[in-house]
């Protein structure tokens, strides 16, 4: 259990920081306005954050989508062995 633990601490931690130094250098507050209403002012590392998430989730759905589809076309299609009356001609 431990060894796992070390193995990941290293490459965890580098990454940690490396967020870490994003957020600090994409602290400044841009104005964000939606489609009516006046800007709100949010922090540039947070907008980034938020869209870096949403495209993640739009991703994994896009391909969870596709691998039901293909799953579903394989089960929807005969295969050789679940024809009855099929001979090979032998």
């Amino acid at each position: 259990m431990f060894e796992l633990a070390k193995k990941f601490l290293l490459p965890f931690s580098l990454i940690a920081f490396i967020i870490a130094i994003f957020l600090d250098q994409n602290s400044n507050p841009v104005p964000v306005k939606l489609i009516l209403g006046s800007p709100v002012h949010l922090s540039l590392s947070l907008i980034i954050a938020i869209s870096m998430t949403a495209g993640a989730i739009i991703a994994i759905a896009f391909l969870l989508i596709i691998k039901a589809l293909t799953q579903k076309h394989k089960k929807d299609e005969p295969s050789i062995q679940n024809v009855e009356g099929y001979h090979l001609g032998r």
